[in-house]
């Protein structure tokens, strides 16, 4: 395993204009695409991959090849929903033999949300790669994003 923080996938770097200034890596670059939806994923984490999919996609950090990274994802996050909603039936402090002790639905649902913290860092999901990104409406990156109408994405100043 190697020292150091994880390395940034290659969408990402460019859309932070490679603040770092060193050859970006020669990776394979699938196309941006969303991949179809998988049939075994519940209800839950389906609204969420058609809700988040195409933020991602858009953003040109989905690839067909990140079905399972994503479905991950969306299940884990539709986990901690359930769990929290749990939690809140039974509030923070429960009675476990008699003894007051942490509700283990919160404390589950907090291993949920590292999960998911985790995966939307690989995605770019994470407010603090937010910042680091600007939409620039006046000029579309490429002729597709013309086409559909999207903002270029560049480096805030």
């Amino acid at each position: 395993m190697r020292p150091g923080p994880a390395p940034k996938p290659r969408a990402i770097r460019e859309l932070e204009g490679n603040p770092s200034h060193r050859p970006l890596p020669n990776c394979p670059q699938p196309p941006a695409k969303l991949p179809k939806c998988p049939p075994h994923l519940s209800p839950e984490a389906k609204k969420i991959w058609r809700k988040l999919g195409p933020r991602f996609t858009a953003l040109g950090v989905m690839a067909d090849v990140d079905e399972a990274a994503f479905a991950i994802l969306c299940e884990s996050y539709a986990a901690w929903c359930q769990l929290i909603e749990r939690a809140r039936e039974a509030g923070p402090i429960v009675k476990i033999n008699g003894q007051p002790q942490a509700n283990p639905y919160l404390i589950r649902a907090d291993k949920e949300a590292e999960k998911c913290r985790k995966l939307l860092a690989e995605f770019g999901g994470s407010p603090s790669s937010r910042t680091r990104l600007s939409v620039d409406g006046d000029t579309p990156a490429d002729d597709l994003s013309a086409f559909l109408g999207q903002p270029n994405l560049r480096l805030a100043e």
